[in-house]
């Protein structure tokens, strides 16, 4: 759930486009949410689900909004599961 609501506030810019720029404080006051970062660092054990949880959201961001995901990773391999992951 934690992992999910980052997600949703670093996304903010893309579901709200054009509302963002003029109503930035109404959505967040809405939403309840202190701050917007357009950034999300995960640091957790293996196996506790940070692919999964990444994937899932970015396959639903993709086919609701058509967007384009970019996967920045230090090993090509991590990228490939994700790609995987989200394709699954």
């Amino acid at each position: 759930m934690k992992f999910h609501s980052a997600f949703e506030r670093c996304v903010s810019r893309v579901v709200y486009k054009k509302d963002w720029a003029t109503s930035r404080p109404a959505i967040m006051r809405h939403n309840k949410w202190p701050k917007c970062s357009s950034e999300v660092m995960i640091s957790t054990p293996r196996r506790f689900g940070k692919t999964f949880s990444i994937a899932i959201f970015c396959a639903a961001l993709a086919l609701s909004f058509g967007t384009e995901i970019v996967v920045f990773s230090p090993a090509r391999r991590a990228s490939r599961k994700l790609l995987e992951r989200m394709v699954e």
